[in-house]
C-alpha cells in the first residue's frame, strides 16, 4: 500500500491573514474553523479523513474546515504547545479533485488536545519543516515538500455556554 499523498499547499505571504474563529459544539460534538468575511460564491470540498475543508472555488483559498470527533478520541499525553509561526499569509490548497465540487482523501488525522493553550492540533502526516499562521487562530504545519501536516487551532473554548 503506498503512502497517502497530503495535499499542497501555497502561501500568499502579501495577504494578511484573515480573521476567523474557531467553535466548539457539544451536540453533535464537532469543532469548526470558519473564517469571518463573506463566503465565496463558489466552494469545493475537501475530505480528509474525519475532518472537511472548505476551500474558495476560485483560488483554493481555505474558508472553513469541520471535524465531528469526540473529544474522548482525543490525545492529551503527547501534547505541546502550539509552535511560534515562520510566516504568515492567506493558505492556499492545491484542490486533488479536477473540476469535481467534492473530492476526498482517506486521512487518519489525529487530534492532540494541549490544554493550558486551549489548542487543538490535528497532525495528519509526519515531518513539519515550517509552520504558517493562515487565520488569527489557526496555524498549519507543512514537510519539506509543501504537503501538509497539520492544523492547530487555537483559543478553541470546550465549554458549554
Amino acid at each position: 500500500m503506498s503512502e497517502l499523498e497530503l495535499p499542497r499547499i501555497t502561501l500568499k505571504t502579501e495577504v494578511e491573514p484573515p480573521q476567523g474563529m474557531n467553535i466548539y459544539q457539544a451536540i453533535p460534538e464537532m469543532v469548526e474553523f470558519r473564517r469571518l468575511e463573506t463566503a465565496p460564491p463558489k466552494a469545493r470540498t475537501l475530505g480528509l479523513g474525519r475532518m472537511v475543508i472548505t476551500l474558495d472555488g476560485e483560488n483554493g483559498e481555505l474558508v472553513a474546515l469541520q471535524s465531528y470527533v469526540k473529544t474522548g478520541r482525543w490525545k492529551t499525553g503527547e501534547a505541546e504547545t502550539p509552535p511560534m509561526p515562520d510566516a504568515e499569509g492567506a493558505l492556499i490548497i492545491a484542490y486533488p479533485g479536477g473540476t469535481e465540487d467534492f473530492a476526498y482523501l482517506p486521512a487518519e488525522p489525529r487530534f492532540i488536545w494541549h490544554d493550558e493553550s486551549s489548542s487543538l492540533r490535528i497532525s495528519l502526516g509526519e515531518g513539519t519543516a515550517l509552520v504558517f499562521k493562515v487565520a488569527d487562530c489557526l496555524l498549519v504545519g507543512v514537510d519539506r515538500e509543501g504537503g501538509l501536516t497539520d492544523i492547530w487551532m487555537l483559543g478553541l473554548d470546550l465549554s458549554l455556554e
